[in-house]
């Protein structure tokens, strides 16, 4: 399973702007708490899970995603293949 970060995830500054605009309450929201469900999930059940939360945190938000909507720019297909390419090897899956 690939676990796939929205663009407003990726940054706490980026995501107080996306709590602030969705009028959503700070207190019950984390950034990370989708990821969080899912790996628990995965472990939990043995499922081999790759987050791409690390890889993307770690870019330029602007090169990664088109700024006017929540899909991946050619450079942020090429940072997500490269990091599935890593699990699948490191788990030898085909």
């Amino acid at each position: 399973m690939i676990l796939v970060p929205a663009p407003f995830q990726t940054s706490d500054g980026v995501f107080s702007q996306w709590l602030e605009a969705s009028g959503a309450s700070p207190e019950r929201m984390s950034r990370r708490r989708p990821q969080d469900k899912v790996l628990s999930w995965c472990r939990d059940t043995s499922t081999p899970c790759e987050d791409l939360l690390a890889d993307f945190e770690s870019g330029d938000r602007e090169r990664l995603y088109f700024p006017f909507d929540l899909h991946w720019t050619a450079e942020g297909h090429r940072l997500a293949a490269r990091s599935v390419a890593g699990f699948l090897g490191a788990n030898r899956l085909p």
